[in-house]
């Protein structure tokens, strides 16, 4: 089940004022965590040896993405390194130092993960009242939004 809670647009176009849902997160979890997760589903590894995997999985993602490969792995994301820059009159004017500002990771959901826009919703599941539910500490947000769409003539 999803949770939720509400933010207000502040764009400066037509979506200004706008209320918006938007995934609520309670926490984010360590890899020691997700690690500890995987153990108690009958895995048959210690939640040690299932987190030295993971870490030494992010290590070699790390480095092939490093190398110009992008790394999938299926029913999650397909990574990949991306350039944020400026831009140049022409390409001969282009050097890294006065163009390149950074590098971002950049992961796209891909198989199940991967968002679709088909009416049943998106990555699997089926959208309906029971699959999504207001974070407590948000419903009177919530409540408070109801309000103003009941003022609206």
């Amino acid at each position: 089940m999803f949770t939720y809670h509400f933010y207000q647009s502040k764009a400066k176009n037509a979506t200004k004022g706008l209320w918006y849902p938007q995934i609520h997160y309670d926490r984010t979890l360590s890899t020691r965590e997700l690690a500890e997760h995987m153990a108690i589903h009958n895995s048959g590894h210690s939640a040690a040896a299932i987190e030295g995997v993971l870490l030494d999985m992010i290590s070699c993602i790390k480095e092939l993405l490093a190398d110009g490969n992008k790394v999938k792995i299926p029913d999650l994301a397909l990574f990949q390194y991306n350039i944020k820059s400026r831009g140049t009159m022409d390409v001969k004017s282009f050097t890294p130092a006065n163009s390149i500002v950074g590098v971002r990771l950049r992961a796209r959901g891909t198989g199940a993960s991967k968002s679709s826009r088909d009416s049943n919703g998106s990555l699997g599941v089926k959208i309906t009242e029971g699959s999504f539910r207001a974070a407590e500490k948000y419903k009177n947000k919530k409540t408070h939004v109801e309000e103003l769409e009941n003022k609206k003539p």
